[in-house]
């Protein structure tokens, strides 16, 4: 019975300390996991965005195409054409421009932009003469 309390009083404080080192371990673990999870949002934010930018950046491009179809001489005026759209949480715009590159082919090229993210298209139309002839030679995503 001696040596139990002796035992006893020796190792006095040993489970306060072991408890403090476990506590600072699942502290740690928890903030790398907090740090991880924002890794996270922020990667699938990014990616939305893209998405909403290279949407975006194809509207424009279809409209371009669409109004050549109607008008092969129209040019946006002022250039580039600029339309903002208000979706939440996705707002963004595109920029679109066209240059005529030499006969019946012109370049049109669009940007979306959506918070951070830009997404950009480069196309190459030929404008037919029976309207509403336009055929894409090339079509670039950047």
């Amino acid at each position: 019975m001696y040596c139990d309390r002796r035992m006893a009083a020796q190792q006095n404080g040993s489970a306060a300390l072991l408890a403090i080192f476990v506590m600072a371990l699942l502290s740690s673990l928890g903030a790398a996991f907090i740090m991880l999870s924002s890794t996270e949002i922020k990667t699938s934010t990014n990616f939305r965005d893209g998405v909403a930018a290279q949407c975006l950046a194809e509207a424009g491009a279809k409209r371009m195409m669409l109004k050549l179809s109607q008008d092969p001489a129209w040019m946006p005026s002022p250039s580039p054409l600029v339309e903002n759209l208000s979706t939440k949480p996705t707002a963004g715009r595109y920029e679109v421009s066209v240059t005529n590159i030499g006969g019946n082919k012109k370049t049109v090229t669009s940007t979306g932009i959506v918070n951070k993210a830009r997404r950009q298209i480069v196309l190459v139309l030929s404008v037919g003469s029976p309207l509403p002839a336009i055929t894409v030679v090339s079509w670039n995503n950047y």
